[in-house]
C-alpha cells in the first residue's frame, strides 16, 4: 500500500505531521535516490487516491475538483487548475529531478515536469510569460523558472521551481494547470501536453486539498488548519445586495445567516415579522429545508414515487422526505424516518455534507480531528470535515456538543455557509442582486 494511504488509514488523531518527512527528504537530497520500479499500468485510480505531496502553489489559490472537466475540441481536462496571482511562487511537491524545462516557449506555454522520487510525474504548465507590469508575452525563461534550474537539476520538496502565469491557452487568467501522472493507474482520454504520456493521470484534487488539511505549503511556510474559522456568506450573499427580513426576533449572532437562507428561499420565517429562532428543527422540516437549498442551486432532488417510510404519511413533508431519501441524503435503515425527531449537531453535520456531495457530485474536502468530544460518534468524520471548510465551529470551550439539538438560527447559519462553498467552487450560480 501507498505510504500515504496507510497514513490516511490511521485514526484521525494518531497520523503523524509532514515535518518529519520533509526534514527527511532534506537530509537525503544531496544523493541520488533510487527509482521504484514503475508497475504496469492496469487499474483505473480510485477517486479518493491522495499523494503525500506539498502544496505547489502559494497559500490561497482557488481550486475545485475539475478534473475530467470538458474542454474545447473534445478535450478533457486531467488536472487541476489551481488560480492565483501572476508571477507568485510555485514550489516542488516533492524531491525529484527536472524532467523537461523548455527555454524557448512551447505553444502550451512554459512549463515544468518534475520526475518524482516516487515514481511519479508533476506538471506544472502555463507558467509566467509577461514582463513584471505587463501582459505582453514577451518575457524569457528567466521570469517563468527560479533560478539556477535547468533539466536535470536536482530539486527538494517545497523548493522554489518558479512562478504563475497565464502562458499558452490561459491568457488572462493566471493559474497553475497542476497534474499528476501515477504509471500504476490508467486513465480515460485525456488532453495532450507536457512531455510525456496522458494516459496515466490521476486526479490530484485530493492530495492537494490533504496537503491543505496539513498546512504544507512551499518555501518552509507552514500554516496551521483553519477549522474553527467560520466561512464567510459573501460569496452567496453579498453584503449590501441581502434584502434585511422583517423577522424582529433575530439576534446578531446568527441574522447574516437567517437573511441569507430567506433571500435564497431555502427557509422562511413562522409569521411575517418572526423566525422563531430559538425553536428546533425536526427530520421532517429539515427534508424540507434540503429540497428548498439543492432547488435554489439548480440541482433539485429527484422526483421519486416510491413511498419509502410509512411513519410520515400524511406529513406535509412527506413528499420532500421521500425525494431526500432517494438522493441518500436522510434515511433510515427500516421504514422508520422518525419525522417528529429533533436535529441533532452530529447528524446536521452529516445532512449538510450529503446535500454539498449530492450538488457537487464530490465530497466536501477533508478535514482533520477538530473535536474531542465527537470521538467515536458516527458522525465524527462529517462533522471534521464541516468544520474544516469552516460550515460549523465549535464552541467556547472547544466543544462541538454532537448530541446537542440544532436550533432554526443555527440550521439558517450551517445552510448559509454551506451556500457560500458552493458557489465558490461552482456548483451554484449567485442570485441575481
Amino acid at each position: 500500500m501507498d505510504a500515504s494511504l496507510t497514513w490516511l488509514a490511521m485514526p484521525r488523531r494518531t497520523r503523524s505531521p509532514r515535518r518529519a518527512r520533509r526534514a527527511l527528504a532534506l537530509l537525503v537530497a544531496v544523493a541520488a535516490p533510487l527509482v521504484p520500479a514503475a508497475p504496469a499500468a492496469a487499474a483505473t485510480a480510485p477517486a479518493d487516491l491522495v499523494v503525500d505531496i506539498t502544496f505547489p502553489a502559494e497559500q490561497g489559490g482557488h481550486y475545485r475538483d475539475d478534473y475530467g472537466a470538458a474542454r474545447s475540441g473534445g478535450r478533457t481536462h486531467c488536472a487541476t487548475d489551481i488560480l492565483g496571482v501572476k508571477h507568485s511562487d510555485v514550489y516542488a511537491a516533492v524531491s525529484g529531478t527536472i524532467e523537461y524545462m523548455p527555454t524557448s516557449k512551447p505553444p502550451g506555454g512554459y512549463m515544468i515536469s518534475l520526475q518524482g522520487d516516487d515514481g511519479r510525474e508533476y506538471s506544472y504548465v502555463h507558467l509566467n510569460d509577461d514582463t513584471p507590469g505587463t501582459n505582453d508575452d514577451a518575457a524569457g525563461p528567466q521570469h517563468a523558472y527560479a533560478p539556477g534550474l535547468a533539466k536535470g537539476s536536482r530539486v527538494v520538496r517545497g523548493e522554489l521551481l518558479g512562478y504563475m502565469g497565464d502562458s499558452g491557452n490561459a491568457k488572462g487568467t493566471p493559474h497553475l494547470h497542476f497534474e499528476i501522472h501515477d504509471p500504476a493507474y490508467e486513465s480515460a482520454a485525456c488532453e495532450t501536453g507536457g512531455s510525456s504520456s496522458s494516459s496515466s493521470r490521476i486526479n490530484p484534487y485530493r492530495s492537494l486539498r490533504q496537503a491543505e488539511v496539513e498546512g504544507d505549503y512551499g518555501g518552509g511556510a507552514s500554516a496551521s488548519s483553519p477549522e474553527g474559522e467560520a466561512r464567510s456568506t459573501d460569496r452567496a450573499c453579498p453584503p449590501g445586495q441581502v434584502p434585511a427580513s422583517a423577522f424582529a426576533d433575530v439576534g446578531p449572532t446568527h441574522r447574516v445567516g437567517v437573511d441569507c437562507v430567506a433571500w435564497w428561499k431555502v427557509a422562511s420565517g413562522t409569521s411575517a415579522t418572526t423566525f422563531t429562532p430559538a425553536g428546533t428543527i425536526t427530520r421532517a422540516q429539515l427534508a424540507t429545508f434540503v429540497a428548498n437549498l439543492t432547488a435554489a442551486s439548480g440541482s433539485a432532488l429527484p422526483t421519486t414515487s416510491t413511498d419509502h417510510f410509512d411513519d410520515d404519511n400524511g406529513s406535509i413533508h412527506e413528499a420532500n422526505i421521500d425525494r431526500v431519501a432517494a438522493a441518500g441524503i436522510m434515511g433510515s435503515a427500516d421504514r422508520s424516518f422518525a419525522p417528529d425527531l429533533a436535529v441533532t449537531r452530529g447528524s446536521m453535520a452529516t445532512v449538510v455534507a450529503k446535500t454539498y456531495k449530492y450538488v457537487a457530485g464530490s465530497l466536501l474536502p477533508v478535514g482533520p480531528d477538530a473535536f474531542g468530544d465527537d470521538d467515536g460518534d458516527r458522525n465524527e468524520g462529517n462533522i471534521d470535515d464541516v468544520a474544516f471548510n469552516g460550515i460549523a465551529v465549535g464552541y467556547a470551550d472547544g466543544t462541538y456538543r454532537p448530541q446537542a439539538t440544532v436550533t432554526r438560527e443555527q440550521m439558517a447559519t450551517f445552510f448559509a455557509r454551506l451556500l457560500d462553498i458552493l458557489v465558490e467552487f461552482g456548483h451554484a450560480a449567485p442570485l441575481a442582486p
